[in-house]
């Protein structure tokens, strides 16, 4: 009797595991058949769309099928592609934002207790109970939380291997992310400094502490190669003192490099710039390049209504320079979701790339990003990928270094400027500079001060002079200094280039460039540029809208279409980017509408304080 039942005992406990194990095999191979999952299954090729990075209306429609669809994905997403394959690197990147997105949505106790409890019918219990409060927990669905969390873990440093740093600061993307969100926010400025940028980093300090701005610093480096602790000191001690405008507890260094595994990355230079951006401690940042000065307050871009709408500012480039390849419009197109391919208007008309009219959209020595918002973080872990080897060796040959990371970082992540997930100025790019006639040398004026007129070629630039008005009666703007408006659209804000004439004349040692001291300004709106040596850049302007430059190197406003009174007419920047760049067109006299500005009482107090500025800097080395 007793071996009766012994026996009886045995098969109940054999037929049990049995049918758990027909039941779990149902449960996994069933859920991935039936149609009802939500819209959060993890595909590469989804549309794009704000749900993705709004966690409350993730746990809204989260079910346990959207881990098991993940999982299915395991070998597909851990596989190798090769490092020009940019098509597969943004649906990568985008089913990584989904599948975070996810985990940030089981971090909820209250969610995570309700779609593991066996009240509910999808937790692959064999009961259900409908008391929620006293319900079991599904062993199956916590079994499957947690492969889905070591299968994202090991997804994760695949894709971003700087977050695989063993014992640092920030071991996972959610743990970075929680260091933005934690109150209190913060707000600061991260400014890239290498040896050889030292001193002008001293002057961009200098000018940021002019304009009011009290914001503290953080000075971004990649190591002791990159800034070495002589040169740290030496930044502290400018900031630190009255030179600096500061009281040294508002500048700080950082080395991005002991915040991240820089084994697989290999960031240097301006690859580093991103990670700057990423491992500021603030949670909206500044970040600025550090041969950037200031016309007004830097907290001005925290205002801006698109910084305040996107939680991101960024600035265009010179979008009239030069056209675009077909390599590098294939490039910048692959990354986008497939839902946006055809590239449609909405990203056409703000974007010369995507609009395939030039090779150059943004200009990143100012940005500004909030990084308490789902689409900052992964749009700047994709930025991040861009910049690092070996993808970077592939991306840097089709785009200028860094520059266009940015945006197409967060596109690749699927935060598209379509659903306004980043955003631009609505003002185009500026040249602040001399006055230069088409019989004159931009070098030698910008130089050398030296305006005299040379004896024009029979050819300029492979073009014949009677086509192009580059004689006598051209004119143009002049300098290594590029510029950005305000807000408003009628204002400098901040310039790149430096303060000198020549940034590379005898740097970083012993720099023999005197300070520079431009009398104009003029919008790109459509006009043509040239480049020279020295970085040196021209912008054409607006043929009879003056001034006029004499050999001597003064200058007499035009009469006619140029006045003061087109600051008010002109000085919006015209282009929004709604029209397509061209450089010719009757109305704009053939080489585009920029009309100079002669620089303002406030706009040029900025460069009287520069000769100053650029003394201390001096002492202090």
């Amino acid at each position: 009797m007793g071996l009766a039942r012994t026996q009886t005992v045995h098969k109940t406990l054999v037929l049990a595991v049995a049918l758990l194990a027909i039941v779990a095999w149902l449960r996994l191979h069933y859920a991935r058949l039936t149609p009802q999952h939500s819209a959060l299954h993890v595909h590469p090729d989804d549309a794009t769309g704000v749900q993705y990075f709004d966690v409350t209306e993730i746990r809204a429609n989260f079910t346990l099928d959207d881990l098991e669809s993940a999982l299915a994905r395991k070998r597909e997403l851990l596989a190798q592609y090769p490092a020009d394959d940019f098509s597969t690197f943004g649906r990568r990147v985008r089913a990584y934002v989904k599948m975070h997105s996810m985990l940030l949505a089981l971090d909820d106790p209250a969610f995570l207790r309700r779609i593991t409890s066996c009240s509910s019918p999808l937790a692959g219990c064999l009961y259900t109970n409908t008391d929620t409060d006293n319900s079991d927990t599904s062993p199956y669905a916590r079994l499957l939380i947690d492969e889905f969390r070591t299968f994202l873990t090991t997804y994760e440093h695949s894709l971003f291997p700087f977050l695989s740093r063993s014992g640092g600061d920030f071991p996972s993307a959610a743990h970075l992310y929680r260091t933005f969100t934690h109150s209190p926010r913060t707000r600061g400025i991260a400014i890239a400094v290498g040896n050889a940028q030292v001193r002008m980093a001293m002057v961009a300090i200098r000018s940021v502490r002019a304009s009011g701005c009290t914001l503290p610093i953080e000075i971004m480096y990649g190591g002791d190669d990159d800034l070495s602790p002589d040169n740290r000191d030496k930044l502290l001690s400018f900031a630190s003192g009255s030179e600096g405008g500061g009281d040294g507890y508002d500048v700080v260094t950082r080395d991005v490099l002991s915040l991240m595994d820089n084994s697989r990355v290999g960031a240097w230079g301006w690859a580093l710039k991103p990670f700057a951006v990423l491992f500021a401690s603030f949670s909206e940042v500044l970040f600025m390049d550090s041969d950037v000065l200031w016309f007004a307050n830097p907290d001005e871009v925290f205002a801006d209504a698109v910084f305040v709408e996107t939680g991101t500012l960024f600035f265009t480039d010179r979008r009239t320079l030069f056209g675009i390849s077909d390599a590098s419009y294939t490039f910048a197109t692959s990354l986008l979701s497939s839902s946006l391919r055809p590239v449609p208007a909405s990203l056409r008309s703000n974007n010369a790339i995507l609009a395939r009219t030039s090779t150059h959209q943004q200009e990143s020595g100012v940005l500004a990003v909030d990084k308490t918002r789902l689409t900052s973080l992964y749009g700047l872990l994709a930025a991040c990928k861009l910049n690092s080897f070996p993808e970077r060796d592939e991306v840097y040959k089709l785009v200028f270094g860094d520059k266009e990371t940015f945006w197409l970082g967060w596109e690749a992540a699927g935060a598209s400027y379509a659903n306004r997930a980043y955003g631009w100025s609505p003002w185009s790019a500026a040249q602040v500079g001399y006055a230069v006639r088409g019989d004159q040398d931009p070098e030698a004026v910008v130089i050398h001060n030296n305006w005299t007129a040379i004896a024009p070629p029979a050819k300029f630039w492979g073009v014949d002079l009677k086509q192009v008005q580059v004689q006598k009666q051209a004119r143009r703007l002049c300098s290594a200094q590029m510029a950005h408006l305000d807000a408003s659209g009628t204002r400098l804000l901040w310039l790149n280039g430096g303060p000198l004439r020549d940034k590379f004349l005898g740097r970083p040692d012993n720099y023999s460039s005197p300070v520079v001291s431009p009398t104009h300004w003029a919008v790109e709106h459509h006009s043509r540029w040239e480049m020279f040596s020295h970085s040196i850049a021209c912008l054409y302007l607006k043929p009879g809208s003056g001034p006029d430059v004499l050999d001597g190197g003064t200058f007499v406003d035009g009469t006619g279409t140029y006045a003061e009174d087109v600051r008010s007419e002109h000085g919006d920047g015209h282009s929004k980017g709604a029209k397509a760049i061209q450089y010719v067109g009757n109305e704009d006299g053939g080489v585009g509408g920029a009309i100079a500005h002669r620089l303002s009482v406030e706009e040029v107090k900025l460069f009287k304080e520069l000769e100053g500025w650029w003394a201390e800097t001096e002492k202090a080395r």
